[in-house]
């Protein structure tokens, strides 16, 4: 996005939409094929979520957020393959239950697995594809050059022929016993039960997983020098966004680069708070006014906080919780919320807080 990388490396994407969401929405069901709800849709889980949102609205959601019953959590478990092909865990969580599965192993480098909606889904090098016996398609290098082939199979484990005795499953079986046959470390989610390990004796206690709690981890800012946004009918342009997308991060950062009174050297740093929509009448006003800069019409200080949760967040999580603090700030303050995703790449959404419920969203992918 701002040039930086060597070019032997695939160069990074961002997506930036800016749009107007609709003065209804159904929580419970909320719009799937509507920008920022069909980006948080499109990614599963993510390892960490970072929430940005005035003080004042923060006191309001704080017990919703802290309670107990609202944390995320999820379990760390030891299993192969075979294991979880087989008996109740089988039957319970993928036949008729809702769950989702990650395994260990880096994106591109090693092989892994994924398990949501019942679908499998097997990342494997080209010699375990070959050995493995079943059919996949190769995934896309984006034309690298000296980049070894992957391969992705993909099995919807729902289906009817997915059964014991069927001849596509006993081959799954077949190959989870003689080549996917290492023991992993899985982080579990069970998303139909509010805790896996408070049912009695559910299927993955046998295999004595480990469950894990997320809290948030609280960070005042209470000084923070923030651009004037614009509402109501503004365009942000390629450089506004850019500018806006790296101001968040400084934020999530507590860099103290957006913090009033810093006076670094020039020489260290020469950031500088954006400046948006700034006009020459602004810059103009503002000098008669005692500024030399011409910048105090286009920033202000606000009392932030900001949360980040660090762990196996599903993205009915995610949306929930906005849509909490949405709900809290009756569409009246700005709120930003990103999530990363396992493997690189996260999307951020900012919600500008005016009653044409403007919302502007960044897609960056690895």
């Amino acid at each position: 996005m701002f040039n930086f990388g060597s070019k032997s490396t695939p160069v990074q994407k961002c997506y930036f939409t800016h749009l107007k969401l609709p003065s209804d929405i159904d929580e419970k069901k909320p719009p799937t094929r509507t920008k920022p709800f069909s980006t948080i849709l499109g990614q599963p889980f993510s390892h960490s979520a970072t929430m940005i949102l005035p003080k004042e609205l923060y006191e309001i959601v704080r017990a919703a957020l802290e309670r107990e019953t609202g944390l995320p959590r999820y379990e760390r478990v030891f299993m192969s393959l075979q294991q979880v092909l087989e008996g109740d865990f089988f039957n319970q969580y993928i036949k008729t239950g809702n769950i989702l599965m990650l395994s260990e192993g880096r994106p591109g480098v090693d092989n892994r697995f994924e398990l949501k909606d019942g679908i499998l889904r097997i990342e494997v090098d080209r010699a375990t594809y070959e050995r493995c016996g079943l059919q996949g398609k190769p995934i896309s290098d984006g034309g690298r050059k000296h980049v070894k082939t992957r391969f992705a199979i993909d099995l919807n484990l729902r289906l009817p022929s997915m059964l014991h005795g069927k001849k596509g499953f006993d081959r799954l079986k077949y190959a989870s016993k003689t080549v996917l046959n290492q023991s992993l470390t899985w982080l579990f989610v069970d998303l139909s039960a509010p805790s896996t390990l408070s049912s009695q004796d559910p299927p993955i206690k046998s295999f004595q997983p480990k469950q894990i709690v997320v809290r948030p981890v609280v960070t005042p800012l209470p000084n923070a020098n923030v651009p004037a946004l614009a509402k109501q009918g503004s365009t942000y342009d390629a450089t506004m966004a850019e500018e806006l997308l790296e101001f968040i991060s400084l934020l999530e950062l507590d860099s103290p680069r957006i913090k009033v009174g810093d006076e670094v050297d020039p020489y260290l740093s020469r950031y500088e708070v954006p400046r948006l929509f700034e006009t020459t009448e602004s810059e103009d006003a503002a000098r008669e006014e005692g500024d030399p800069k011409g910048n105090r019409k286009s920033k202000e200080t606000q009392k932030l906080v900001c949360l980040k949760w660090k762990g196996f967040l599903t993205l009915e999580w995610i949306l929930a919780t906005w849509m909490l603090v949405r709900r809290a700030s009756r569409k009246k303050m700005c709120i930003s919320i990103t999530a990363n995703r396992f493997g690189g790449g996260f999307y951020t959404i900012l919600e500008l807080g005016d009653d044409e419920g403007e919302v502007l969203c960044w897609e960056c992918g690895a």
